[in-house]
């Protein structure tokens, strides 16, 4: 049994097999009370957030996952619609039915699990940046104690520095202290775009957020900023939300990307976007 297996069974999910396949047949017509909008496959999703998400000079929501949003939404007769939201608040959006599903990056942990359902569909870790030339000397994870530390509010990032969520007892902080050094000084912000601006202007000291996206933005502005030589965190599964009191929604996602990875059109995307080590749904045996 390999990590991510043990880690889907830690938290209770089945993961979605390429060989198990669906043809566009085998997708569930999903019923008008379990969508916001009938005809619609309304997609909550923060953004900027690349390569997930990006934002066009019009303010449309574009990337791989609008792009895989359309796709899945073709498959269930439906048309999609990305809405940005705030990372901090999409749970609470998805269940006020502002939208159909989340998407855009979304770890599956076992603390989310207890109020939405995440169909894994692809995976990311955490990674930390510094400024250029790396001022601050940042080697190991002990270094960041007493740091100045941005991280994005309710992700998990904040839950890797306290301690929280399924680093519960395993945090940054907890390691600091019991060596008898200072805890982190954890800067929160809603974007991620602002958790990597702190650190290029000086606020933070070192940022912590998805491997993908730290990469991305550090090789647009490699005048200011590098990737640490601490390294990035395990990579961990991530997940398209929807609640509970959607059955149907839940079964007909999970039916459209296996048929996307069956005709090849999931491994294209990830492609497409030069993030093919995301696409956790690839040669599950």
């Amino acid at each position: 049994m390999n990590l991510r297996t043990i880690l889907f069974a830690s938290i209770g999910l089945t993961p979605i097999f390429a060989a198990a396949g669906a043809s566009s047949q085998d997708i569930p017509k999903i019923p008008d009370n379990e969508l916001v909008e009938p005809g619609k496959f309304v997609v909550c999703a923060d953004a900027p957030v690349p390569p997930y998400t990006l934002v066009a000079d019009d303010g449309a929501i574009k990337g791989m996952d609008a792009e895989l949003a359309d796709k899945i939404a073709g498959l269930l007769g439906l048309k999609a619609e990305v809405r940005k939201t705030v990372f901090n608040t999409i749970i609470a959006a998805l269940s006020s039915r502002k939208c159909d599903v989340i998407m855009g990056a979304m770890n599956i942990t076992a603390e989310r699990q207890k109020v939405i359902t995440q169909v894994p569909y692809a995976q990311d870790g955490q990674n930390f940046a510094v400024r250029k030339g790396n001022p601050k000397n940042f080697k190991t994870t002990m270094d960041l104690c007493g740091a100045k530390v941005a991280t994005q509010t309710g992700t998990i990032g904040t839950d890797a520095i306290v301690g929280g969520g399924d680093h519960a007892g395993k945090g940054f902080n907890q390691a600091c202290t019991s060596a008898g050094r200072p805890e982190i000084q954890m800067l929160q912000y809603a974007q991620t775009t602002d958790v990597l601006l702190a650190v290029a202007s000086g606020q933070a000291d070192i940022s912590i957020v998805d491997s993908s996206f730290t990469s991305v933005y550090v090789g647009e502005h490699s005048d200011l900023l590098e990737i640490s030589p601490i390294g990035a965190q395990e990579p961990s599964p991530q997940g398209i939300g929807i609640t509970f009191d959607r059955p149907a929604l839940k079964a007909g996602v999970e039916a459209a990307l296996s048929a996307l990875v069956k005709s090849g059109e999931y491994k294209s995307t990830f492609e497409k976007y030069n993030y093919l080590e995301g696409a956790y749904l690839l040669n599950k045996h």
